[in-house]
């Protein structure tokens, strides 16, 4: 039954038709090149030591996140859709590990 589903598409189908009930283009089934575009290039930045993350400067995050490339200075500025900053850090004020990065980004390409 599921070698079926896959050969005549209908588990295709049944993808996109999540994906639209979410307000998405079910059309990326069939075109990828409907999908948003993809950074090229990633950035991990690490912990260099054990510690607690009690807080993140939203501000800051933004304006890092706009100098990449990902949001506007001025109205004609041209925002890169690939840009984006990934936080990581789910447990705020919890214990955090040398070596895990608690914010990933997604710099321009």
């Amino acid at each position: 039954m599921l070698e079926t589903k896959l050969a005549n598409k209908e588990a295709l189908q049944k993808f996109g038709d999540l994906i639209a009930a979410q307000g998405g283009n079910a059309r990326v089934v069939e075109d990828v090149s409907l999908l948003p575009p993809q950074a090229r290039f990633t950035a991990t930045v690490e912990a260099p030591q054990t510690g607690f993350i009690h807080r993140a400067d939203p501000l800051l995050l933004g304006e890092i996140a706009m100098e990449l490339g990902a949001g506007r200075a001025t109205k004609e500025t041209v925002i890169d859709l690939a840009v984006g900053l990934e936080v990581e850090k789910k447990n705020w004020g919890g214990q955090h590990p040398t070596g895990r990065p608690p914010f990933g980004d997604y710099p321009c390409q």
